[in-house]
Order: C-alpha cells, then structure tokens, then sequence
C-alpha cells in the first residue's frame, strides 16, 4: 500500500527517474503513472530519492526491522541503490541476516580487523549464551588496493583464503559462533 500522496514528487530536470510506480486515487479513475526512485549527480557521486513510506508500513505492522528491513527484497533493493550511489564497496560481506559484522580499522598496527557473529541458534532467538550454533555459509570479498596478506584468525575450520588478482575472496563453510579476519597493509586504503 502506497497513498497517492506519495507519489506527488516534483522531478526538475536534473533528476533523472530510475523506477517508476503505478498508482490509482479512485477506482472511477485509471492509474497514473509517477515516480518511485529519482537519481541525479552531484559532485563525484549521486543522490538517489525512494519515493517509499516505508514508516507508514513499519508502524502498520509494528516493527521496522521484523518487516521491510527483512525482506531480501528490500536490502538487495537498498543494496543496488547503495552500490549505484557510492560504488562497489571496498569489503563485502554476503551471508545470511542473522551474521552481524563490524570492521574495525586499526592505523597503529596497520590493519583492518572483519568481525563476523553468527546469532542463529536453534532456539530462534539472540541470547548471550547458546547451548547450540546452527553453521552457516559467508562470504567476504576484500578489494582493497595494497593488501598483502588476509588470514583468518578466529572461526578458520573450514574457511578458504585465495587472492584473485588484488581481490581477496574468503570463503566460510561453517561460521558457527564467530569468525575474526585480519586484512594487512591497509594504513591509508579506508
């Protein structure tokens, strides 16, 4: 559900339209045709507007995060939209929701740190301390210029560490609780 007021956007013409919607006042009337996703450059990059109330849906169904925060839909959608605006980023992680990441950059010891928790247990909910871990698959890709060595330093059964060229692919087959990578050489790259 989208009200027809959101999609009185005024585009001039700088702004060039990405994704448009269809939407329709009454059912006397046929539908109109308006803009949904707006995108236009400024400076190095470009600003994209998402003509989406996407805080009428959280508050109907009560959660922002439990509804269209969740759906795949909705962060690969945010993802495109991230990937078009600043570019491809510089470490990528893909994995299941339930794996939170945290990348710490650390120019004393001249090195980044990824750190990859696993929350999924067979009880459904996130508790400090959980009697099982249900594994599951992550992938990290590491395109950061001037890297020297990336290791994977907690969580390494059944992790691959290969370079492709100045890309690092890491791969977990079974993050259970956590996993630590240390990404060398990368004073000046973030």
């Amino acid at each position: 559900h989208v009200s027809a007021k959101a999609g009185e956007v005024v585009a001039d013409v700088p702004w060039k339209t990405m994704l448009s919607m269809r939407v329709r006042r009454d059912m006397k009337q046929g539908f109109k045709t308006l803009p949904a996703v707006l995108m236009r450059s400024f400076g190095k990059g470009r600003i994209f507007y998402v003509n989406f109330q996407v805080g009428e849906q959280a508050a109907a169904s009560g959660t922002m995060c439990g509804t269209i925060v969740a759906h795949p839909w909705w962060r690969c959608f945010l993802r495109h939209l991230v990937d078009q605006a600043a570019g491809k980023p510089a470490v990528c992680v893909e994995a299941p929701i339930c794996v939170k990441t945290t990348l710490w950059k650390q120019s004393a010891k001249n090195r980044t740190v990824l750190h990859l928790v696993n929350e999924l247990s067979g009880g459904g909910v996130q508790i400090l301390q959980r009697e099982d871990v249900i594994p599951v698959q992550a992938k990290v890709t590491i395109s950061i210029p001037g890297v020297k060595k990336v290791k994977v330093v907690i969580g390494q059964k059944g992790a691959k560490v290969r370079q492709i060229g100045k890309t690092w692919l890491i791969e977990l087959k079974e993050l259970r609780e956590r996993a630590v990578i240390e990404i060398a050489n990368t004073r000046e790259m973030l």
